[in-house]
C-alpha cells in the first residue's frame, strides 16, 4: 500500500516494462506535481520483501529525472549498507554527488566542493562541505565552524543535520528535489534519527519517498504520524 503525507537496468536507457503498477507511479507522479507547486511532500511505500517497492521507486526515479519533468536532483539510497552510523546517508549522498566508493580523496573532496559551490553561497562553502563530507565518511580539511564544536561534538551533531537540511532546501529552490530512501526499518539508529528530523523540518519543493516493511512502526510508533 502507499500512505502519503524505471529502472534503467541496462546502463544503455533501455528497461524491462513495469507490470500492474500503473495506479502507485500515477500517485506518484501526481504527488511530485504538488512538491513542484511547493509543497514538501512525504510518501511511503509499505510492503512486505519481494513486492516490488524497489523496482517500482527506480521507475519512479528513472521518470523523476528525465528534464521535462523538472527535478534537480534525486537522491536514492537503494539497497543495505554494512555501516554502522549514517550508512543511509552515505549512500543518499553519494548518489548526489556522483562518489564512488573507494574513490580518491582529492577528487572526491574537489567533486563535492564544486557541486556544493553551484548551491551555496561561497563562503559557507567549506564548512557545508566539511559536515557532509562527516556523512560520506570522508577524511577532509577542517572549516572554521567545525574548529569552533571541535570539542563539543553533540552540539557539532546537531548542527551537522542543520547544514544538510539546509543544503537540501537550497537546492529546492532552484528546482524541486526528490530523496528516496529504501530499507528505512533496517537502517541504523543514527540514520533513523536524522531522516526523521528531515521528515519532521525540511520545507520548501522537496519530496522524500520512503520504502519500508510494516515492522517499522516497532522502531519508529509515530512513524504514520
Amino acid at each position: 500500500m502507499i500512505v502519503n503525507r524505471s529502472a534503467d537496468i541496462t546502463g544503455l536507457g533501455l528497461r524491462s516494462p513495469l507490470i500492474g503498477r500503473d495506479g502507485p507511479l500515477r500517485e506518484l507522479f501526481k504527488v511530485a506535481g504538488l512538491v513542484r507547486d511547493g509543497q514538501t511532500r512525504i510518501t511511503s511505500i509499505v510492503g512486505p520483501t519481494g513486492i516490488g517497492k524497489t523496482r517500482l521507486a527506480s521507475d519512479f526515479a528513472f521518470e523523476l529525472q528525465q528534464p521535462s519533468v523538472g527535478f534537480r536532483h534525486v537522491y536514492r539510497s537503494l539497497g543495505r549498507s554494512t555501516a554502522t552510523s549514517y550508512g543511509l546517508f552515505a549512500r543518499l549522498l553519494r548518489s548526489r554527488f556522483g562518489l564512488l566508493e573507494g574513490a580518491n580523496l582529492d577528487s572526491a573532496w574537489q567533486l563535492l566542493r564544486q557541486e556544493v559551490s553551484q548551491v551555496i553561497e561561497a563562503r559557507d562553502v567549506d564548512d557545508v562541505c566539511y559536515f557532509l563530507g562527516q556523512l560520506l565518511d570522508l577524511s577532509i580539511p577542517e572549516s572554521p565552524l567545525s574548529r569552533v564544536f571541535a570539542d563539543d561534538p553533540a552540539e557539532a551533531g546537531l548542527l551537522r543535520r542543520v547544514v544538510l537540511r539546509r543544503f537540501v532546501e537550497s537546492e529546492s529552490r532552484i528546482a524541486p528535489v526528490c530523496l528516496i530512501v529504501d530499507d528505512v526499518h533496517t537502517s541504523d539508529a543514527d540514520s533513523l534519527d536524522l531522516l526523521t528530523y528531515l521528515i519532521r523540518n525540511l520545507q520548501g519543493c522537496v519530496y522524500v519517498v520512503c520504502l519500508t516493511r510494516p515492522e517499522v512502526v516497532a522502531r519508529e510508533p509515530n512513524w504514520f504520524e
